[in-house]
């Protein structure tokens, strides 16, 4: 037998809640993440769903809360943008309007902060290709910001200050 939380099929709501207990334990979910986690451990569909829902009465599900826990996570990646913010919540299941409360947030400042302070990374970097004058050095620096989640408008900023020798 395994325990409250093993793959083997759990029988019972008051089984399945305490396997959900147990995974919050670790750290916060949305309740579509919960869901999936449930049904991975063997819930069933129903029981799980009942389960989830008792969950959110009580207080131990929020996705408000979780989307917040998800944005304060994600802002401590400084060289990342808006696109990846997007990517993030989508990946971890935040609940649309959580998510659309915490893009509206961000503001475009902390995205140039944020474009800026990559661009610097990036050019810190690359110190030697840029004394050599390696053209691959453009492309590069610019899938490099995509990569990261940030806009297409960031792109020539980035190509000038390739040109000048900007940030090293």
């Amino acid at each position: 037998m395994l325990n409250k939380c093993g793959k083997k099929k759990m029988d019972g709501e008051a089984q399945v809640y305490d396997c959900a207990l147990t995974i919050l334990s670790y750290k916060d979910r949305s309740g579509r993440e919960m869901m999936e986690k449930l049904l991975e451990k063997g819930a069933d569909v129903e029981i799980a769903e009942a389960v989830v829902e008792r969950l959110r009465k009580e207080g131990l599900i929020d996705e408000r809360r979780y989307a917040i826990s998800v944005y304060r996570s994600w802002l401590k990646k400084r060289l990342y943008g808006r696109k990846h913010l997007e990517g993030e919540l989508m990946r971890k299941y935040v609940d649309r309007e959580a998510a659309a409360e915490i893009l509206e947030s961000f503001t475009q400042e902390e995205e140039d902060e944020r474009a800026e302070d990559a661009m610097a990374f990036y050019l810190e970097r690359n110190v030697k290709r840029l004394e050599t004058k390696d053209l691959d050095l453009y492309s590069a620096g610019v899938r490099f910001l995509q990569n990261r989640g940030f806009d297409a408008k960031y792109a020539p900023i980035m190509i000038a200050k390739i040109k000048t020798g900007q940030g090293y």
